[in-house]
């Protein structure tokens, strides 16, 4: 026969809500502090996304501010890892890439066609 009492049943589930709320809300905190130290923009990131193939090149700047930089290649920082996105840009008819930085070390590369519409989105970090 087992006896319980109300107040240890009670405690019991408060141990377990703290318990639950001492892992889950570090959890849930840890993407936006991780964003905070490494300075990535969750907003620009999901411009980025928004942008469709065939966007004028003048709507890209408006979304995503000055390119760092531009070339007739793939300008992202780094290869090794990003093969995929470097056979994609080669594989795209784009003769203009322009290169942003998001934080501390995630780029968006993106190629327009001599029509400066985009014809490639490519991310990679360095």
């Amino acid at each position: 026969m087992r006896f319980t009492h109300g107040h240890e049943d009670m405690r019991v589930e408060v141990k377990t809500i703290i318990l639950v709320a001492a892992i889950a809300v570090p959890l849930a905190l840890m993407p936006r502090v991780y964003d905070l130290v490494m300075q990535f923009d969750r907003d620009l990131h999901a411009s980025l996304r928004d942008l469709n193939i065939g966007t004028d090149k003048s709507r890209v700047f408006t979304l995503l501010g000055e390119p760092i930089t531009s070339d007739t290649e793939c300008c992202l920082p780094q290869s090794a890892g990003f093969e995929s996105e470097f056979a994609r840009a080669k594989e795209s008819n784009a003769v203009e890439y322009f290169l942003w930085r998001n934080g501390v070390n995630w780029y968006y590369c993106i190629g327009f066609d001599k029509n400066n519409k985009l014809v490639t989105k490519l991310e990679g970090g360095s």
